[in-house]
């Protein structure tokens, strides 16, 4: 479970960033009920923290630099999700979120909806990422034709498309710009 998943079971819908933010500030002599799973959450959110810090200041440039991006998040999830991985025009991480969610056999991808984030974000540059509960890495014609549409829109907007990666639950992934099936 990612943190912030964490910290949405626990606290219910809210701003992840705010509650970070307080319970780093405001919870260091914590001693009442539930204290150890305030700490817990707190060393949570540090190494969070940590990790995306040095994400944030290595240049991601190759496929399988992405794919293992993309495969840290989709660790333990039982259904499909696509995830975008915003970067500036040099392939510094700029972030990465959850764009969609679907189901088990699928998770469709609004180019609309990533070109808009990645304006907002001034990203250069963007790299899309999902899932395969099923194991199965192979694209399919809905995967190439999404892959298709996004990447003309983003050249439209001036944002480099640099690659589709799928992500199967062995290790393995499927990457576009390669046209070839590699194992991380």
């Amino acid at each position: 479970m990612e943190t912030s998943q964490l910290i949405q079971s626990l606290c219910g819908e809210v701003d992840t960033d705010e509650v970070t933010w307080y319970l780093m500030e405001n919870t260091a002599s914590y001693t009442g009920k539930n204290a150890d799973k305030v700490r817990a959450l707190k060393e949570l959110l540090r190494r969070k923290s940590e990790f995306f810090k040095t994400q944030r200041e290595k240049k991601y440039e190759i496929p399988p630099q992405w794919a293992k991006l993309f495969a840290e998040r989709f660790t333990m999830l039982d259904h499909r999700e696509a995830h975008v991985a915003f970067f500036t025009t040099d392939h510094t991480l700029i972030a990465v979120e959850t764009i969609f969610k679907g189901g088990w056999e699928e998770c469709p991808i609004d180019g609309r909806v990533v070109i808009k984030r990645a304006l907002e974000l001034g990203a250069g540059a963007i790299a899309v990422g999902h899932n395969n509960p099923t194991r199965m890495v192979t694209p399919t014609i809905a995967d190439d034709l999404a892959t298709e549409r996004l990447k003309k829109k983003a050249e439209i907007m001036g944002i480099k498309f640099l690659d589709h990666i799928i992500i199967g639950t062995d290790k393995q992934w499927y990457s576009f710009e390669r046209r070839s099936y590699i194992y991380l």
